[in-house]
């Protein structure tokens, strides 16, 4: 439910970065004010209290947060706020990442390997990735304690695993 809920405001928030052509600015203010609010549990409690009037949560957000959001994340915040589903903030970043990268035909790609790959080795298989899918492919590799041999990828919903565990 959350998740759905989640996925009709950041299609909202996407729609109005979009619209002004801000939306790597947005994305970037929205991660930094996620980050600040989950590092400070006592200020999510706070704006997510229902009996703090809408107009106090937003000037909370907006002293806490300054300069480092504009006007369309920080009335976005103070929405969520006031309509009581500040929780699910964290999965509405996700879904405005999601929407971005779709927008751009980006496909974010999970790599697990045994040993670091090298840079060579990313940018191979980042372009052989992006033959079999057509789209541009941005990696995040990362060595996973628990694969002996071999690369892991995820990618959507689809998980290639050339792994001896």
């Amino acid at each position: 439910m959350e998740r759905q809920v989640a996925a009709r405001y950041a299609e909202a928030l996407f729609g109005a970065l979009r619209d002004r052509e801000i939306v790597d600015e947005g994305m970037s203010q929205l991660r930094r004010a996620a980050q600040a609010i989950e590092a400070a549990p006592d200020l999510a409690a706070a704006i997510a209290h229902p009996e703090l009037p809408g107009a106090a949560k937003r000037e909370l957000l907006q002293r806490v947060l300054g300069d480092g959001v504009g006007e369309v994340v920080l009335a976005f915040l103070a929405l969520l706020a006031e309509r009581g589903r500040f929780a699910a903030l964290p999965h509405v970043v996700e879904e405005v990442e999601r929407l971005a990268n779709e927008a751009r035909n980006i496909l974010p790609v999970e790599v697990a390997s045994a040993i670091p790959l090298s840079d060579e080795q990313q940018t191979r298989l980042a372009a052989a990735l992006s033959r079999r899918t057509g789209r541009r492919v941005r990696l995040d590799a990362r060595v996973a304690p628990e694969v002996i041999a071999g690369v892991q990828v995820r990618l959507d919903d689809q998980v290639i695993d050339g792994t001896a565990r």
